[in-house]
């Protein structure tokens, strides 16, 4: 004769599976909530990393008489191309792996669509990439040259200049860098095959910079994040770009209030 199971035995398995779910939602949240502040921080990094850079690199006066990104009188670092921002930011920052070709002498960069997923095609060689030593991932700090005969200036006589950045002699003039803050398991294999990561989401890991001819570094702080999520410091919910950075280190951000 077969026996079922009492009432008792089915209200006690399906207390303990509440139980289970219950840890399991707890960590979960907990998983997504380290992401977020894992994210946050790397965004700050990566604000201060190219904010650091871009004054050291102007700095160099006898290479930027003007203190202007775009213009630069250094010597040509082989027949083909003048060394420039992307060059030095380059070699400050190291890199993993071979970098593309020329892809200091391109300036594209992926589409920005809010919230979307940045598949393998943003990845392949129409858009040159560069992988810092700390993985993440850089889109747009090359540029396109041209004449620096328009700067009208006897040090920059034929040289070349950054035209990524529009009016080269505007000190204000920007072009846009995109930062995948946590890039870490996207890296091309010596076999030539790539590690797909499960998320790639602008707004999530995915930010954006404006970096200007004087060197100033504004984060396009309009950009919705992909997940909006409570401040563990202010309590307050955090929505944009902006507020993100600003709950990773209140005192060093700069915003732009236009796309």
């Amino acid at each position: 004769m077969k026996k079922g199971f009492t009432l008792i035995e089915v209200l006690v398995v399906l207390a303990i599976l509440g139980i289970i779910s219950a840890f399991l939602i707890n960590a979960i949240s907990k998983a997504g909530l380290k992401e977020q502040e894992r994210n946050k921080f790397l965004l700050r990094k990566a604000y201060v990393s190219l904010t650091q850079n871009a004054a050291n690199i102007l700095s160099n006066r006898q290479n930027y008489p003007k203190g202007l990104l775009a213009q630069c009188r250094a010597t040509n670092v082989d027949e083909n191309r003048q060394i420039n921002f992307c060059d030095e930011f380059v070699s400050t920052i190291n890199t993993i792996g071979d970098l593309p070709e020329k892809v200091c002498n391109n300036e594209t960069i992926p589409t920005y669509q809010e919230g979307t997923h940045l598949d393998d095609t943003y990845y392949s060689e129409d858009y040159p990439r560069i992988i810092s030593a700390d993985r993440m991932v850089w889109w747009g700090l090359g540029g396109k040259s041209e004449s620096c005969a328009a700067a009208n200036d006897s040090q920059l006589e034929n040289k070349l200049c950054d035209g990524s950045f529009g009016d080269i002699t505007d000190p204000d003039a920007c072009k846009i860098i995109i930062v995948d803050v946590n890039g870490t398991d996207l890296q091309r294999l010596n076999n030539g095959q790539t590690v797909d990561k499960s998320k790639n989401i602008f707004g999530l890991d995915i930010f954006r910079f404006k970096l200007c001819n004087n060197g100033r570094v504004e984060l396009i702080g309009t950009d919705k994040l992909y997940s909006p999520y409570k401040s563990r410091q202010t309590k307050k919910e955090i929505t944009t770009a902006e507020d993100l950075l600003r709950d990773a280190n209140p005192t060093r951000v700069r915003n732009n209030r236009t796309k």
